[in-house]
């Protein structure tokens, strides 16, 4: 009598298992044959903006949508809800009345035909004209102000000085907020024992979040510097008086100074002691006795790393002739 129990026990799992895969498959055909049909639905479609005028920016805090009817099939829409892009919008033909940016409706209707797939069909849009949250905004260049430290090695130095690229930005946003900001600093740059051409790309600092409505045209600038090793050398130069009274002569002991030049090797090879400026002013003089004036430097040659005087002073004699 057991036995016959558990065969009928067995008999009836089978018959269960096999109603549940039959209504399994009933309900996967009526599914497919459902997503197979088309429907009417409306939609609210994600917008992204393109070419943006220059003189707008985009309220960040707005999520813009743009509400349509269309016309597809099942898998379609599936399809849709699983991987849904956004719809970009190009702003080139944006109009303002009071204030208010849009796209009319004709051109909304345009730029939705040409950017929906073939599955898709577009019976209408939902809106008379499409809002565009954004504000007209002002523009201002700043100066980057880069925080760097920077370590030579011993004996070299940076050929022409730093570049910074670029050294100023535009930003752009409320009035009232831009002239609360007068540079764009950067994150710090460390470069310790440098003894060779760098080139480096350092992120700017977002502003304050109370300047959250600020746009900034770049992100990243490019600090470089060619890096060579310096020589030194001595050259005998000239003194130059400046300022001798009319009828007078100016006679200098000594009338030439030692000067050290440092330089790349190149460079010093190609210097002469003609390249340098050196002199004294008279018109400096301050006391009528005394005899001795301060030699200076004038201009030096491009690209040198240093010049140093070895002497700064002269005896002198101003004779009449």
């Amino acid at each position: 009598m057991k036995l016959n129990k558990d065969a009928l026990t067995g008999i009836n799992k089978r018959k269960l298992k096999m109603f549940l895969f039959f209504l399994l498959c009933s309900f996967l055909s009526w599914t497919i044959s459902k997503l197979s049909d088309s429907y009417e639905s409306n939609v609210k479609f994600k917008v992204v903006y393109t070419n943006l005028p220059d003189s707008l920016l985009l309220d960040p805090e707005v999520s813009p949508q743009l509400p349509a009817k269309v016309k597809a099939s099942g898998f379609t829409y599936l399809g849709y809800a699983i991987s849904a892009k956004p719809i970009a919008l190009n702003l080139q033909s944006l109009k303002v009345n009071q204030g208010d940016y849009y796209l009319n409706d004709t051109e909304v209707r345009r730029q939705l035909n040409n950017a929906l797939s073939g599955g898709i069909t577009l019976i209408d849009v939902l809106e008379n004209e499409h809002l565009v949250a954004a504000y007209q905004v002002d523009s201002k260049k700043i100066p980057v102000e880069l925080d760097l430290d920077l370590n030579l090695a011993p004996n070299y130095f940076i050929q022409d000085g730093l570049k910074i690229t670029p050294d100023s930005l535009v930003i752009k946003g409320p009035k009232q907020q831009l002239i609360k900001i007068d540079k764009a600093k950067t994150e710090p740059l460390r470069l310790q024992s440098v003894n060779q051409n760098f080139k480096r790309e350092v992120a700017i600092l977002p502003f304050d979040e109370s300047f959250n409505n600020v746009e900034i045209t770049k992100q990243v600038i490019t600090v470089s510097g060619l890096v060579e090793k310096f020589s030194e050398k001595e050259f005998m130069v000239n003194i130059k008086p400046l300022h001798v009274p009319d009828g007078y002569e100016l006679k200098m002991f000594p009338n030439r100074v030692k000067l050290v030049c440092k330089a790349n090797v190149k460079q010093l090879k190609e210097l002469d002691a003609n390249d340098f400026d050196v002199f004294v002013d008279y018109a400096t003089k301050e006391d009528t006795e005394g005899q001795t004036l301060y030699v200076e430097m004038g201009k030096d040659p491009e690209g040198v790393y240093s010049v140093r005087l070895l002497d700064n002073k002269v005896e002198f004699i101003l004779e009449k002739q």
